[in-house]
C-alpha cells in the first residue's frame, strides 16, 4: 500500500514526534516547509492544519525526516513493534495491535523505520483502523437508534399518561355537566312552584279585592239605608219633641213610643260607626309611591397635597384605572399651536394625547367643531378617541352630550377654558382641568 493512503489518525505518534523535533530546533533549522509553524506551541501543533503540514515536512524534507525517525525509534513501543515484526503475520499483528488500542503505535512505527514488507502492514493497519471505524459507526447509530426508540417509548407513556389525564377530564366535566343539568332542573322546577305559588297569591288578592269591593259596595248600601233611617228617627224625634213643647189641644204623645224611637237612633249611631270600622279596615292600601332614581358621577381623586390646576395632580389623575380625559379639540389646539393651520393643530393634538395615552396609560376623546372641517377627519390611534360636532352644531354641546353618554362609573376630566363647558360638566359630575395644565401635561 502507497505510504500516501495512510490516514493521519494512524500516524498520531509519529507526528507528535515530529512537532516535538520541530519546537526544540533552532530557527536556522527549521525547514523552509515548516517555518510557518515556527511560531506555534506544542497545543497549536496539535491541529488538523498542522498534522498535514508536519507530514508533508517528513515526506519532503529528508533531514527533517532523519531527525524525527531517528528520535521516534528509540522510543520502548516503537523497538518492540518492530522487533516482533514478521511480514507474514502482518493481518494478525494487526488485529492484535487494534485489540490493545495500540494500532496507531504500530502503524506509526512500520510508517517510519519502513522494514521489508511495511506496506502489507500498513495495509493491514488501513483495514483494522477502516474495521474499526465502521464498527463505531454502527455502534453509533445502534445507540441512536436505541435512544430514538427510548425516545419514542417515553413519547408513548406521555401520550398515555395526557389520554388519561383527558378521560379523566372529560369523566370530571361529565359529571359537573350532570350535576349543572339536574341543579338547572332543580333551580326551573322551584323557580316554576315560586310562579305557581305567585300566581296563586295574586288569584287570592284579586279574589279578595273584588271580596272588598263587593263588601265595601254592601257596606255603602247599608250606610245609605241606616243613615236615610237614622234621618227618619231624628225627623221624627223634632217632631214629637215640637209636639210635647206646644201640645195641641186633645191626648199627648205616647212616651212607650218616643222611647222607641230614641233606642232606634242609638241602635243606627252604632251600626254605622261599626260599619265605617268594617270599610276602613277592608279597604285594600294604596300602593307605596315609588323611589326617587339618584345617582352621581364617580369622581377622580386629587392626590393629598396638590390641586386638580397643578400638572403633577393632573398627571396623576390621569393614572387612575378608567379615568376618562374629554378634550375641547380647538380650545386647547388653538392655545397650544396658534401660527399652526387648524387641520396640523389636530393632527397635533391627537398625537400628543397618544403619545400621553402610551405613558399614562390613559384613554382621551377629544371633540372639534365640524363647521369647517379641511383636509379630511383626523387620523385614528390607540387610546385617542375624535368626535366631530354637525356642521349646523358649535362642539360645546356635543362635548356635554359625550360626557353624559359615559357610564356614572366612569371618572372624566374635561379639559376646555370655555366657562359653559367647565360649568356643564362640573354638573353633570365630571372635573374641569384648565388647558394650560393639560398642555403641559402633554409636553412632559
Amino acid at each position: 500500500m502507497s505510504v500516501a493512503g495512510v490516514p493521519d489518525g494512524l500516524l498520531g505518534p509519529l507526528l507528535d514526534a515530529a512537532a516535538e523535533v520541530l519546537h526544540g530546533l533552532a530557527p536556522a533549522d527549521v525547514p523552509t516547509s515548516l517555518r510557518t509553524l515556527a511560531g506555534f506551541d506544542r497545543r497549536g501543533l496539535t491541529g488538523a492544519t498542522a498534522r498535514l503540514q508536519l507530514r508533508r515536512g517528513l515526506d519532503l524534507d529528508a533531514g527533517f525526516r532523519e531527525r524525527v525517525v531517528a528520535e521516534f525509534l528509540d522510543r520502548p513501543q516503537v523497538r518492540t513493534v518492530l522487533d516482533a515484526w514478521v511480514p507474514a503475520d502482518a493481518v494478525d499483528a494487526a488485529a492484535v495491535a487494534a485489540e490493545r488500542d495500540d494500532l496507531a503505535w504500530w502503524a506509526s512505527a512500520l510508517y517510519a523505520a519502513r522494514p521489508e514488507g511495511y506496506e502489507f502492514g500498513l495495509g493491514a493497519a488501513c483495514t483494522q483502523d477502516r474495521t474499526r471505524a465502521e464498527a463505531r459507526r454502527l455502534a453509533d447509530e445502534a445507540q441512536a437508534g436505541e435512544a430514538r426508540v427510548a425516545g419514542a417509548e417515553e413519547a408513548r407513556r406521555r401520550a398515555e399518561a395526557a389520554l388519561a389525564d383527558v378521560r379523566a377530564e372529560l369523566t370530571r366535566t361529565d359529571g359537573e355537566l350532570r350535576e349543572e343539568r339536574r341543579s338547572r332542573r332543580e333551580r326551573e322546577e322551584a323557580a316554576a312552584d315560586r310562579v305557581t305559588a305567585a300566581e296563586r297569591v295574586a288569584r287570592e288578592a284579586e279574589a279578595a279585592l273584588r271580596a272588598a269591593e263587593r263588601v265595601g259596595g254592601d257596606a255603602e248600601a247599608r250606610a245609605r239605608r241606616e243613615a236615610d233611617r237614622a234621618r227618619d228617627a231624628e225627623r221624627r224625634l223634632r217632631e214629637q219633641a215640637r209636639q210635647t213643647a206646644t201640645p195641641p189641644p186633645g191626648p199627648g204623645p205616647d212616651p212607650a213610643e218616643v222611647a222607641d224611637l230614641a233606642r232606634a237612633a242609638r241602635d243606627v249611631t252604632r251600626r254605622l260607626d261599626a260599619l265605617a270600622r268594617s270599610t276602613a279596615s277592608s279597604a285594600p292600601a294604596a300602593p307605596a309611591a315609588p323611589a326617587a332614581p339618584s345617582g352621581r358621577r364617580v369622581t377622580v381623586p386629587c392626590p393629598p397635597g396638590l390641586h386638580v390646576d397643578q400638572p403633577e395632580a393632573v398627571e396623576a389623575m390621569l393614572r387612575s384605572p378608567g379615568v376618562v380625559c374629554l378634550v375641547d379639540g380647538y380650545n386647547v389646539s388653538i392655545k397650544a399651536w396658534p401660527q399652526v393651520p387648524i387641520a396640523q393643530q389636530r393632527e397635533q393634538l391627537v398625537s400628543a394625547l397618544h403619545r400621553a395615552h402610551l405613558r399614562l396609560r390613559s384613554h382621551a376623546i377629544v371633540v372639534f367643531d365640524g363647521a369647517d372641517v379641511e383636509g379630511g377627519p383626523a387620523r385614528r390611534v390607540e387610546g385617542v378617541r375624535v368626535v366631530f360636532s354637525p356642521a349646523d352644531r358649535p362642539a360645546d354641546p356635543v362635548i356635554i352630550e359625550q360626557l353624559r353618554g359615559l357610564g356614572l362609573h366612569v371618572p372624566v376630566l374635561v379639559a376646555s377654558d370655555d366657562h359653559w363647558v367647565r360649568d356643564a360638566a362640573a354638573a353633570a359630575g365630571a372635573t374641569p382641568v384648565r388647558t394650560d395644565v393639560l398642555l403641559a401635561v402633554l409636553r412632559r
